[in-house]
């Protein structure tokens, strides 16, 4: 269960955080005033009498990329710089699944009228749903199927941001009267920044509070994770990540949401300092040099050490898999639809849990890994 995070936290909480103090919470009668947001940058919400501003911005300068006026009559004025949307939204197509645990959470996967690539989804009942006809397949997010879109009509649909290439298919959705609502928590370089897009999510549903009691118990397990952490004094296992794809290895930049949340589970990791934010492509040369004699590899591509060295026999020089120290996060997989990528982005909680377990195991010598999966 996802609850199901032992408390062991039992050290003491006056502690130095490794995260920010949690300000004001939302109340229903607050207008003309900002919803103070933690950990995300990729948004802000302003409150009026007449309806709610919500602004993307961009991560790292902070300039307004898109507007959103969430009005709950049609005929509310707004100013004519964004989109105007009226809530709460009945009925939404989704083009990742990235989407699906905050819906989940806030109680709205009802609203579910359509989908992207259906085979990579692993929420039972949005699944269900689907296998039973009631909800659509609109195809590849790269590549909507903008007829059966347009045949749907929802009330807006959720798109994984501004990447550059999604930009050119935004335009055509935009095209078809449908509203484009772009969910950037992928951007995001904290864990906690990324589960925070729960409320944005809830913004169009008017499900604020849902979303703030939610999260605020979310932060609350993360931050008492990283304070007993802060308490001991441990060894820091050098960490190596990910894989080779089509002759790259991409690893995570000094300032990503994984270097962090190694950086909260006690691990060492090379590039820990490094000052960008984008995934750092290395060769394989690059990745033995930086990683052969590491202590542990996480989120290897593979389900089992045979099959990784199966797949590229020259993984066998890393320290890791002689010591028997490989994990992925297939733990909650099935088919091509793997839960790390779905429900993972609103339990940064699971995630550091299962990292420290990893790590440090006799810190959380009761814990069960939830996600990830030691290879054998």
């Amino acid at each position: 269960m996802k609850s199901k995070i032992f408390f062991f936290l039992v050290f003491p909480l006056f502690c130095y955080s490794c995260v920010g103090n949690k300000t004001e919470s939302y109340h229903e009668n607050k207008v003309d005033s900002v919803w103070n947001l933690h950990y995300a940058k990729g948004f802000r919400v302003t409150y009026t009498p007449n309806y709610k501003k919500v602004e993307l911005l961009h991560n790292q300068n902070g300039t307004v990329v898109e507007r959103y006026y969430l009005v709950r009559q049609e005929q509310t004025v707004v100013p004519d710089d964004g989109q105007k949307l009226v809530i709460p939204l009945r009925k939404i197509a989704v083009t990742s699944n990235t989407h699906l645990e905050f819906l989940s959470v806030i109680g709205e996967l009802e609203a579910i009228a359509g989908v992207c690539s259906p085979h990579l989804i692993y929420n039972d009942s949005v699944v269900s749903k689907y296998n039973a006809g009631k909800i659509a397949n609109l195809g590849d997010a790269y590549s909507l199927n903008l007829e059966r879109l347009i045949f749907l009509r929802p009330d807006a649909i959720f798109v994984s941001g501004f990447d550059s290439g999604h930009q050119d298919g935004n335009k055509r959705i935009v095209q078809t009267g449908v509203p484009v609502v772009a969910n950037n928590e992928w951007k995001e370089n904290t864990l906690l920044g990324r589960a925070e897009w729960i409320k944005f999510m809830a913004l169009f549903f008017d499900k604020e509070l849902v979303a703030e009691t939610f999260f605020s118990k979310i932060e609350s397990d993360y931050t008492a994770l990283c304070r007993m952490m802060d308490t001991l004094s441990l060894e820091k296992p050098r960490v190596m990540l990910g894989g080779g794809f089509k002759g790259t290895w991409y690893v995570p930049s000094g300032r990503s949401f994984m270097s962090h949340l190694l950086q909260d589970a006690g691990a060492d990791y090379v590039y820990k300092n490094d000052t960008t934010y984008d995934s750092l492509p290395l060769s394989f040369e690059q990745v033995l040099h930086k990683f052969s004699t590491s202590d542990v590899w996480i989120g290897a591509p593979a389900d089992s050490l045979s099959e990784l060295v199966r797949i590229d026999e020259r993984y066998a020089m890393f320290s890791p898999i002689k010591n028997n120290r490989v994990y992925n996060f297939n733990a909650r997989k099935r088919s091509g639809a793997n839960d790390f990528w779905e429900s993972g982005v609103a339990h940064p909680e699971l995630i550091l849990s299962d990292l420290i377990k990893i790590l440090h195991p006799e810190v959380l010598p009761e814990y069960e890994l939830f996600y990830a999966s030691w290879l054998r």
